[in-house]
């Protein structure tokens, strides 16, 4: 998924930052032309010569989440991998918008939503509507859903205004 979203970009004349967790010299091999442009910045928390280590890609997550605008989860599994691990984090941290697609197919994906995250469809996604412009208007959905209005314990039990001691 990273390599077509990083592909696709570039093509159309966009600029990349991508976080590495392994592999940095190859991928800076395969992207010499966009470095050289100034289309693409490669960053990498460990050495150039490093291979993938499940820690050091927890790391990387890390990076992404707190420097994104908005994370964009494409699947998950439920309490699987660095990228559950990490939206977990983002919960707690509240680094950026975390956004799940939904399909039945990603049960990770929709507890994520159960849980907080912006849920998306596909069909959404490839709506006439920038991705900015369909956030807006999905937050904006989210803010005006009636308030929840919870009954007091006294109010259930038909108690009236009583001081209790």
């Amino acid at each position: 998924v990273d390599k077509t979203a990083i592909r696709h970009q570039l093509k159309l004349g966009g600029k990349v930052v991508n976080f590495s967790s392994s592999d940095f010299m190859t991928s800076m091999k395969e992207y010499q032309r966009a470095i050289k442009n100034g289309q693409l910045l490669l960053v990498s928390e460990q050495g150039p010569a490093q291979h993938f280590d499940a820690y050091q890609a927890m790391i990387t997550n890390q990076y992404m989440f707190s420097l994104s605008e908005c994370m964009i989860i494409m699947y998950s599994q439920v309490n699987s991998g660095g990228i559950w691990l990490s939206a977990m984090q983002n919960f707690k941290e509240k680094w950026t918008r975390l956004i799940a697609i939904m399909d039945d197919e990603f049960y990770g994906n929709g507890r994520l939503v159960e849980l907080g995250a912006i849920g998306l469809t596909m069909e959404m996604i490839e709506s006439p509507l920038t991705f900015t412009d369909l956030l807006e208007q999905i937050e904006e959905e989210i803010v005006e859903e009636d308030p929840y209005d919870q009954l007091s314990i006294f109010d259930f039990l038909g108690a009236k205004n009583e001081t209790r001691v």
